[in-house]
């Protein structure tokens, strides 16, 4: 009971979801977020213990948009501090082979990120170039998958930096462009930028998936290598 001079506790706010993996029900404001090296980690599930760093971009946005003011909150403070987290982690903790990927179009990145997957790399995604740079001389990951044109720095140029920087300078890059489609700006992204591969466009995941084997054929072989052992088992 309150009285005009006592102020009225504070209503704890709840947000109830089913966990992607055991599907039991927990409350996301309670929970601790997962250990997984993420530009924004996701919360993990109290009673298996697994995250949706995993899940679609549509689950994770379905599930976003009704969320509470409180939880936004964590996850603003989350944003803030991630790039700090990801810069003092050890490169050899991360699972490889790793791609770092840049896109400020949130649809191609969950694209890009999926089909970069499916062909056996674990992902990091940002929509910031800046971001990835530090990012990419934190973790130094086998590939950096970047769009051209994006505000503040350009794709070509982050990978002219990354390509010019003695700890980032072995880090393979994947330049995408939708404007940038000629020849001349296909090869002046070789020539002025050194990037490693360079696509237009749409890209077709098979595409994606062969300009990675392309370009790391080591990774390629392990995988046609850990199929083969796989089909004999």
């Amino acid at each position: 009971m309150t009285t005009p001079d006592m102020p009225a506790a504070p209503v704890q706010q709840i947000a109830m979801v089913s966990c992607l993996n055991c599907r039991s029900n927990f409350d996301v404001v309670a929970s601790s977020f997962c250990g997984c090296i993420a530009r924004e980690r996701t919360f993990a599930c109290p009673r298996c213990g697994v995250c949706a760093c995993h899940a679609s971009y549509s689950q994770r946005q379905s599930f976003l948009d009704g969320a509470p003011a409180v939880l936004h909150e964590r996850r603003r403070r989350e944003r803030t501090e991630g790039v700090g987290r990801l810069q003092a982690t050890d490169p050899e903790t991360v699972q490889r082979p790793f791609a770092l990927i840049v896109d400020d179009d949130p649809l191609v990145l969950a694209v890009a990120e999926r089909a970069v997957r499916a062909a056996g790399y674990s992902t990091l995604v940002t929509s910031s170039p800046e971001e990835a740079f530090h990012i990419a001389a934190a973790l130094l990951p086998d590939v950096v998958l970047t769009d051209a044109l994006m505000p503040r720095l350009d794709g070509r140029e982050l990978c002219r930096r990354l390509k010019s920087s003695y700890w980032t300078r072995n880090v393979k890059v994947i330049v995408m462009s939708a404007l940038y489609r000629g020849t001349i700006h296909r090869n002046q992204a070789f020539k002025e930028f050194s990037v490693d591969e360079y696509l237009c466009k749409p890209i077709k995941p098979t595409v994606l998936r062969d300009a990675l084997d392309r370009i790391l054929p080591h990774i390629a072989r392990a995988r046609g290598h850990m199929r083969e052992l796989q089909a004999a088992s």
